[in-house]
């Protein structure tokens, strides 16, 4: 049975990973319709090596298309709209794929006709210590979670329940919150195993600060969201307690260590409790930094709505 399709990658100043993704493309069992790049404001040679791949292999279905568009859910929005298929499939270019994801997620359609969204799950495999150190105390250490990226989403779906948000994170995650609701509609299909080709988040102290604060700027545009309030709050309480009653300061100070270097990943990591018990002041370390980067984003993020005008941070660590 043939299953029309596009394939929709966004990309941002990948030209050091660009070469083996496009590689993997040309070399897929079932090959879609069209593959829709989409450059998001690269200032590298991302387009270029792009552009230059397709003119060497004659490519006829491959579209290159620039924009300023400023965050791939903004990217991935484009593409839709320029496909014609009944499927949107997504990738992006720092991951790793099996060339047979497209069958995989094809067999489920063909299996299931009322499928509207199948996604395939992230394989989080840290690079180094540090990263793993991270993923622990962000995603968790070997948790297959659903992704954006190997996904396969019906084009009349984001018609009829609108697009992606247009922001640079979490973005992702909402969408895959709200579709899985539908249990009818969707399914998770974890043949369909993808990886990150080097670091998974970030492999020092100041990659992760930075990385942290560009995601969390853009969470203060969520509607709805209290997070980055709470978080605000939380340390004007801290800060006041310092100077208003210091052994209370030390208590919250005590149970927040607690919580950040043992609660958190144990929680996030079921499968791993012996290396959460066995880094636990690593793990600390790295949690202070996220959330302080947080704060820092946050604060970032409201500067930046009321002046009018978003920061992006993708060129410091791309």
């Amino acid at each position: 049975m043939y299953v029309n399709f596009d394939i929709i990658i966004p990309y941002y100043n990948e030209e050091k990973v660009i070469l083996e993704t496009l590689i993997k493309l040309r070399s897929l069992t079932i090959k879609p319709n069209k593959i829709i790049f989409v450059n998001s404001f690269s200032t590298d040679q991302s387009s270029y090596l792009i552009n230059n791949f397709i003119s060497k292999y004659n490519i006829k279905n491959w579209e290159n298309h620039f924009t300023e568009l400023k965050s791939p859910s903004e990217a991935k929005n484009f593409g839709i709209k320029k496909s014609k298929a009944i499927w949107c499939a997504f990738m992006d270019f720092d991951l790793s794929f099996d060339k047979d994801w497209t069958k995989y997620q094809i067999k489920e359609i063909i299996s299931n006709k009322n499928l509207d969204i199948i996604f395939g799950v992230v394989n989080i495999l840290p690079f180094g210590y540090f990263d793993k150190l991270v993923i622990a105390q962000t995603y968790g250490l070997k948790s297959l979670k659903p992704a954006i990226p190997s996904s396969f989403i019906k084009r009349e779906y984001f018609i009829k329940n609108n697009f992606f948000m247009p922001f640079r994170s979490h973005y992702d995650r909402i969408f895959i919150k709200q579709a899985v609701k539908n249990k009818f509609n969707t399914y998770i299909n974890k043949n369909v195993k993808i990886s990150y080709l080097n670091t998974a988040y970030a492999d020092s102290s100041l990659i992760l600060i930075l990385k942290v604060i560009n995601y969390s700027l853009q969470i203060v545009y969520f509607p709805k969201t209290y997070l980055p309030i709470l978080y605000i709050l939380f340390s004007i309480l801290i800060t006041l307690l310092f100077f208003l009653n210091f052994n209370l300061f030390i208590f919250f100070i005590v149970l927040y260590l607690f919580f950040r270097g043992l609660i958190i990943p144990l929680n996030k990591n079921s499968f791993n409790k012996k290396f959460v018990f066995k880094n636990f002041i690593p793990l600390i370390y790295v949690g202070i930094l996220i959330d302080c980067s947080k704060f820092i984003g946050f604060i970032i993020g409201y500067f930046s709505r009321f002046i009018g005008k978003k920061f992006r941070l993708d060129f410091s660590y791309k």
